[in-house]
C-alpha cells in the first residue's frame, strides 16, 4: 500500500502546472473540475475527491490522500466551499429504519434536520445547472460537461429518495400524539426486522437449492461416466 502511495506522490510532484493530475485518478485535472483540499492545497477533480469523502460517515474527518494532513474543507476554483453529497443510496427498507429510529430519538428534530438536506441539495442542483451553461458557453471538454451532468442525476436522485423518507416521516407523525406514533413506531421496526429476516431466508434458501441443483448434475455427470465405462 505504501509503494503505491509513493508512486502516486511522485506522479503528481512530477508533473507540471501545464500537466497538472488529479491525485486520485490521475487524469490530468484539466479535463474535469476540480477541487483544492484545505490547508494542504492538494487538488483532485471534484468527482474523485467527493467519492473519497463519501466513503466515510460525514462526522469522521479524512486524512489528504497525498500528504495525509486533516482536511478541514474542499474549495471549488470559484474559491467556494464544496459541501459532500448526500448518499441515499440504500436499500428502501434501511431508509425507512432510518426515518423511523431518527423519529424516535430525535422527534421532529430529525424531519426539521432531513428538509434542510434536502434544500441544500436543491440549491447545489441549481449551482450545478449555472455551472453547466458556463462551462458549454466557455467550451470546455466533452468530459468536464459529463462529470457536471453525472453529479446532478447523482443528486437528483438523492433528492427523491429524501422526498420519499419526509412523506413517510410525515404519515407516521400524522397518526396521533407521542405515545401512538411511539408505538406506531415500534410496529414499523418490527415489521422491517420480519422482511429483513425474510429476505435473508430467501437468500439462503436460494443458495440451498443452487447448490443442490449443482450437486444433482454433478452426479447425473458421474453416473453417465460410469455406463459409458461400463460399455
Amino acid at each position: 500500500m505504501a509503494s503505491v502511495v509513493n508512486n502516486v506522490v511522485a506522479a503528481v510532484a512530477n508533473a507540471s502546472n501545464d500537466e497538472a493530475v488529479c491525485g486520485i485518478c490521475l487524469d490530468a485535472l484539466d479535463r474535469k473540475r476540480s477541487v483544492t483540499l484545505k490547508p494542504c492545497n492538494h487538488q483532485f477533480h471534484r468527482t474523485c475527491a467527493l467519492q473519497w469523502a463519501e466513503s466515510v460517515r460525514p462526522d469522521i474527518d479524512r486524512p489528504c490522500c497525498l500528504c495525509r494532513s486533516s482536511v478541514r474543507e474542499m474549495v471549488g476554483r470559484n474559491g467556494r466551499r464544496v459541501v459532500r453529497s448526500y448518499p441515499f443510496e440504500e436499500e428502501e427498507l434501511d431508509m425507512k429504519r432510518q426515518v423511523l429510529e431518527g423519529l424516535l430519538n430525535e422527534g421532529d428534530s430529525f424531519l426539521i434536520s432531513l428538509n434542510n438536506t434536502r434544500d441544500q441539495i436543491r440549491k447545489m442542483l441549481k449551482e450545478s445547472e449555472i455551472e453547466r451553461a458556463i462551462a458549454e458557453k466557455q467550451r470546455q471538454p466533452d468530459e468536464y460537461v459529463v462529470d457536471i451532468d453525472q453529479e446532478g442525476a447523482k443528486l437528483e436522485k438523492r433528492k427523491h429518495a429524501i422526498d420519499n423518507l419526509l412523506e413517510y416521516g410525515a404519515t407516521i407523525t400524522a397518526l396521533g400524539d407521542a405515545a401512538t406514533v411511539a408505538c406506531a413506531i415500534s410496529r414499523e421496526l418490527e415489521a422491517l426486522n420480519r422482511s429483513n429476516s425474510d429476505l435473508a431466508s430467501e437468500e439462503e434458501d436460494g443458495h440451498y437449492a443452487a447448490e443442490q441443483s449443482h450437486n444433482e448434475d454433478t452426479d447425473s455427470d458421474s453416473d453417465s461416466g460410469s455406463e459409458e465405462e461400463i460399455r
